[in-house]
Formats: structure tokens, sequence, C-alpha cells
């Protein structure tokens, strides 16, 4: 889909169901912090406005904290400089003389479609990508049709796949078929279209099985070869490694390298040295002069926008205190010391896209990995901190009074976390009143804002995936303590 038709599908679910009397754009989330007198939330956005609610639902976003590179003089540049990630409405790179730093995803997809208009588009290619064709291609009635008809069906398939692709997934192994029928199989993928289809709907070995593995990554590397013309370009966009960092799909990436105007750099041979007013200087002396520089340099991904936002939970602790050694969460909705804050796709969470890990073995098999791993920052991995008994250690610093309690209506920098544009709060305002939700009756059981600091509750925030060390507590005061639950829209 284009970005014209993804807009026009947000406006239309918006105006279906009239949301946007309860959205608040250009508003950054600066600070939000837990007030265990009141068992409520204060938080402070960069409009100078506070608003003070129960609970505090977060809608940050896996990759949206932007990572931008730091070469030496970047600030100096004259042209313009842009992630993709913010990518500005006013910008044209037509006739333009562009430099893409990054091969990813998204940098595959940038310089397929920006080659064809541009004066001259140079590629700094650090890891060379596999990738297949997408074939994007309009559906015709029968198969529309069939959709329709097997609707059902069709999502009772995804939620009982290991992908969640919309296709089944392959259960024959790479070598139980002769060579001659696996090309055939490959080839028939690679006219189809799809990334995820030529990894998992081709043979079910691909991701478990390193030779197997092998045989899917010559058969793309032999088609590089035969799409790109020149020889040495062929040979720098050849990837040697596993298939595949991800399984991406492109709409003529490795023809755009056969066009004049396209040029490409291998930053790991020919690193870049520096940024200079005009362009980039690579290590062996030359300035690539750009007028525009493109960042497709990927995401502070999983964790990344709730450690740049000041969110303060029990005790004054801070999130980004909390997960110093690695994010965690109970279901990626919650995590502990942080009551009634929910996180939409939060930290840990394993996505329908995510297969359960295994190692990769060359006898075709898969285990289990023989550690258990914790993610850290931008999908690296991390040991995991011994465990007596199976438990994780329970948390020893105490709980004590919030020290940063700050009046509400004060209002915080506005320069800081300008990338949490998303975080919503369920609340009432002490500005501007927020309107219930439409044909949703008043959940009574919700305590309106507090109006002082010092206003106390009858009754326990509750706190899905409570704090270890108050387990036992817990336990023991868990029928006298009110049970709250949200009531689905």
């Amino acid at each position: 889909m284009t970005q014209p038709e993804i807009l026009a599908y947000l406006n239309g679910v918006v105006d279906r169901y009239s949301l946007r009397e309860h959205i608040q754009l250009e508003t950054g989330m600066t600070d939000a912090e837990f007030d265990e007198t009141s068992g409520t939330w204060t938080v402070r956005t960069d409009l100078g406005v506070t608003y003070r609610c129960r609970f505090l639902v977060t809608g940050l976003g896996l990759l949206s904290a932007t990572n931008m590179p730091n070469f030496p003089g970047i600030e100096t540049f004259e042209g313009r400089l842009v992630h993709t990630g913010a990518w500005p409405e006013d910008l044209d790179l037509t006739g333009k003389r562009v430099g893409v730093i990054g091969n990813g995803s998204t940098g595959n997809q940038v310089i397929t479609a920006s080659a064809p208009i541009v004066a001259h588009l140079t590629s700094f290619q650090r890891t060379p990508q596999y990738s297949v064709p997408a074939g994007n291609r309009e559906l015709t009635p029968e198969q529309i049709q069939h959709h329709r008809d097997n609707f059902d069906a069709i999502w009772d398939q995804v939620h009982n796949s290991s992908t969640a692709m919309g296709f089944v997934e392959s259960t024959v192994e790479t070598f139980s078929i002769d060579e001659a029928e696996r090309e055939a199989v490959y080839e028939k993928a690679w006219n189809e279209g799809g990334g995820f289809r030529f990894m998992f709907e081709t043979f079910g070995d691909i991701a478990t099985d390193e030779d197997a593995n092998e045989e899917a990554a010559k058969f793309i590397r032999r088609k590089i070869a035969e799409v790109v013309k020149d020889p040495e370009t062929a040979r720098k966009l050849t990837p040697t490694d596993l298939y595949a960092r991800r399984p991406l799909c492109d709409s003529g990436y490795y023809e755009t390298f056969n066009r004049p105007n396209v040029t490409l750099v291998n930053v790991k041979e020919n690193p870049i040295a520096k940024v200079t007013e005009k362009g980039i200087v690579t290590e062996d002396g030359t300035l690539h002069e750009l007028d525009v520089l493109v960042c497709a340099t990927g995401f502070d991904a999983v964790d990344g926008n709730y450690v740049r936002v000041d969110i303060r939970g029990r005790g004054g602790e801070t999130l980004k205190e909390h997960w110093s050694e690695g994010p965690t969460s109970y279901l990626g909705m919650t995590t502990a010391g942080f009551p009634n804050m929910f996180m939409i796709l939060g930290p840990t969470v394993r996505s329908r896209t995510s297969p359960r890990r295994s190692r990769l073995r060359s006898n075709g098999s898969a285990t289990p990995s023989a550690t258990s791993r914790r993610p850290t920052r931008a999908g690296s991995t991390s040991s995991p901190t011994p465990k007596p008994n199976g438990r994780r250690p329970a948390r020893t610093s105490p709980i004590r009074p919030c020290s940063r309690r700050l009046p509400v209506g004060s209002s915080a920098p506005t320069s800081r976390a300008r990338s949490a544009r998303s975080c919503s709060t369920w609340a009432d305002s002490r500005n501007t009143a927020r309107p219930s939700p439409p044909n949703r009756r008043p959940d009574t059981r919700v305590t309106p804002p507090m109006t002082t600091s010092s206003s106390r509750r009858s009754d326990t925030p509750c706190e899905a995936g409570f704090d270890l060390q108050r387990r036992t507590r817990n336990d023991e005061v868990r029928n006298s303590r009110p049970h709250h639950r949200h009531r689905g829209t």
C-alpha cells in the first residue's frame, strides 16, 4: 500500500469511531510519574499541559526512536540530512545527488524508489542483504472473491500458523527431493514473490538446518549474479552469511544497480571517514558530493522510546534504571514497579512473526537455545542473570515516597522526548475535560483525578505483574483487596 492509501485508511477509522475528539496531535509526553499516595499518574507534555490519570497506556512503539549516525563533521553538512523514520513531507529528490546510508529493509525500498528520479544515487552499504522479489500485483476479481468467501478460514489459518503471513508453511525437508525439484521450488517462489514465502513456504527446514539454509542462500546468490551486470558490483551485493537477517523483498533492488546513475560503496572495505559541507569523504580520500543524505540507519529498537522518556514508578525508580540489565515485562503489557501502566506491544512480547528461538543444526533438527537469553537494546542479547531455584532474584530496593512530585499544572522543558508522540492517557485533564468514549457507560469504579497531592484513595492501585518481592504479602492480603477490571469498549 502507498502512503496516501494508508493515511486514508487511518482517517477512515478515526472518523468511523469518532476518535478525533480524543486525540491531541503534535503533543509529546516529556515525563510521567506515579504517585504512591494517590495511586495516580502525573503526565507532563511539551505543551505545558499536565494530566492526572489512574491508568497510563503507552503506545510509544518498537520502531520509532530513530538512530542517527555520528560521523565526524556530520553537523557541517550543508545539504538536507534526513532519517527515513522521520521523512519530511516537503522533501523532493528529483534531480538531486542523493546518498543513502544503510541497505536494510527501508534502505532497500528507498534506493529502489529513488534511483529513477534522482540525478545520482550513492548507496553506502555495510552488509549485503538477501532479497527476493516482492511480487506486488493487483489481485484478480476471482482472487478477491476467494478471500471474501473464505475469510474465516483464512484468519483461522493465520492465527494457528508460525509466521501469521497468510500461507501454509512448508513441512517438506530441503534434501528430501532432488536438486532439479529444489530448483523448481525456489524458482516458483522467486517468481511469486514475498520474503516470508520464500523462507517458509518453500521448505520447512531453511531456518533450522544449516545445510538447507545454504541451499536457499546459494539460489539467491546465483540470482544476484544473473541480475547485476557488473561483476564487481555483484560481488559487493552478494551476502555470504546465513539467510537471512531478515527475509527482505523488493521491487527491483538488484536491478537498480545496473543503472548508470547509481554507485555502490562498500563501507566495510572503504569506510566513511568524515562528512563535510559538500558530502561524504571515504577512507580512500574520495569526496562523494551530495545534496541530500538519507540515513536508513534503523531505530533504537524495542525499549528505545521508553528509556528516552523520564518515566518513574514506585520509589521514584525510572524505567531506564529498572531495565538497566535488559527490558522485562509481563506479556509485553506491564512491568513490575509501575502500577497501572500498560504498554502496547511492549518489550519482550513475542510476536506472531517471531518463531520460537532455535539453533541451526547441521543434521536438520532444531533444538531450543542452550541458554535462555534476555533481549537487550536493538535486538541484541545478553547472558541471563543466575536465578536461585529457577526464580528471578527479588528486588531489594526499598519502597519509598516519590521525591520528585511537582505541583499539578507545572510544565516541563519542551525539548525532551519529542519522539514520544504516541503516548495516550486514559485520563481527565486538570485543564481540559476529556469526554468519555462513545457508546460506553462511565465506569463508576474509576476514581476521578485527584485535586491535591495529599488525597488518599481507599483502595490499592491494580498492578498487573506484581513486584516479585511483594508476592508473599500480596498473597496474604489478596482476599481483602479490591479487584479492578478494565472493561473493553
